[in-house]
């Protein structure tokens, strides 16, 4: 799937998140599939939240996000090291104020949704995160109801990915 259809989605469905989005960057330094989201849109000119909760964020502020893990003292360091391996090497393409979203693995070229206390949900590709992500915005719009956004989110991570523990 092309994020043509993803381009679609949004402005079909979820036009003010879409007129947020700011142009794509010509030169990713991300390399992989990965690269087609931010060479088509590079986050947001403003914070209008995608299916009530979600941030985009341009690249350059998804590597910040990903540097703040390694501040602090030597033992947060550490520990974040030790207990919190994967999150020092992945960025976010979609995520809320806590923390859980959906990051991108640099390592492991893997999209992964994270939610605090639950085994990670990896898609197979990252096309299968485009798809997923296309199919919900579809399915959905600006004024869908919080409790069938939630059911239907899950019916399709569940689609889409394969948890950590799989």
């Amino acid at each position: 799937m092309e994020i043509s259809a993803l381009d679609s989605a949004l402005s079909r469905n979820h036009r003010t998140f879409y007129e947020s989005l700011a142009p794509g960057t010509d030169r990713p330094t991300i390399k992989g599939e990965i690269s087609q989201l931010f060479s088509w849109r590079n986050g947001q000119f403003r914070e209008i939240d995608l299916l009530d909760r979600y941030t985009y964020p341009s690249y350059k502020q998804a590597q910040e996000y990903r540097k703040t893990l390694s501040t602090g003292t030597l033992t947060q360091r550490v520990a974040m090291r030790i207990f919190c391996r994967r999150p020092m090497r992945s960025i976010p393409l979609l995520y809320d104020v806590g923390g859980d979203g959906f990051f991108y693995d640099l390592r492991k070229n893997q999209v992964y949704y994270y939610l605090q206390g639950e085994p990670d949900c990896n898609f197979s590709t990252v096309t299968a995160f485009f798809e997923f992500l296309t199919e919900l915005c579809l399915a959905t719009s600006e004024s869908t109801d919080a409790g069938h956004l939630f059911t239907l989110k899950y019916s399709l991570i569940e689609k889409y990915s394969r948890t950590a523990n799989e």
